[in-house]
């Protein structure tokens, strides 16, 4: 089941991304869409007392596509909600090597230790960092590279980060 301006997809990326990840918690993953629009018919929340027809469904999977268009990001906007940039969920670093056949993959992802939001040597609250994907020929080479990366990327908390 899709909504009915998919062809909007190829130029605006927002909207594409909204609609499609909708798509896939209401309607791949069988939850029931009824419930935004009904109130439940049990304790449980797991009924509506409605029926969406397909053809509301689709109207609903419109309007979520609707909220990625410039006039649904004002109004979210308007309501105090911030896009905030994504950033990539695997960051890779490459040491350069002549040969390249020996080198190996390493995933290392940073930490840091955090008291009253400043970087501190343990604690128990930690803030978890990028995970990088480092590809060099031992793991020491590997960890350096990401603690170059990681120093570069915060200097608020330099020489605080660990990697796991």
């Amino acid at each position: 089941m899709k909504g009915y301006k998919t062809y909007r997809h190829k130029d605006n990326p927002i909207e594409k991304e909204l609609h499609n990840k909708f798509v896939e918690w209401y309607v791949n993953d069988h939850s029931n869409m009824d419930l935004l629009v009904f109130p439940p018919a049990n304790d449980q929340q797991t009924r509506a007392e409605g029926t969406l027809s397909d053809r509301e469904k689709r109207i609903v999977i419109t309007m979520v596509q609707w909220m990625g268009t410039p006039l649904g990001q004002s109004l979210l906007r308007e309501c105090g909600f911030e896009q905030v940039e994504k950033k990539p969920e695997w960051v890779v670093l490459r040491e350069v090597n002549r040969w390249g056949v020996f080198d190996s993959t390493y995933y290392l992802q940073g930490l840091v230790y955090l008291e009253d939001d400043k970087p501190t040597l343990c604690s128990s609250t930690l803030k978890w960092l990028e995970k990088t994907q480092v590809i060099a020929r031992n793991s020491k080479r590997a960890h350096k590279l990401a603690f170059e990366y990681f120093n570069n990327a915060y200097p608020e908390y330099k020489d605080y980060i660990q990697l796991f």
